[in-house]
């Protein structure tokens, strides 16, 4: 079996916004998204997704979100 070994850091990392105004850029990583306040709706691949605090969004390289 071919082990897979990420050969990178993690990089972690905290950011407070009160609206989502990040520009999209080309991603080569994967986002886990933890929602600690605030709730509203997300576009992930085009489907709507609702969240709320205590969400937890895995986002890959290949999605397309806002």
């Amino acid at each position: 079996m071919k082990q897979l070994i990420q050969h990178e850091p993690l990089v972690i990392a905290t950011v407070e916004k009160t609206t989502w105004d990040v520009p999209q850029p080309l991603r080569d990583h994967f986002a886990l998204v933890s929602i600690r306040q605030g709730c509203g709706s997300y576009l992930v691949n085009n489907q709507c997704f609702g969240y709320k605090p205590g969400t937890l969004l895995l986002l890959g390289p290949a999605d397309c979100y806002h």
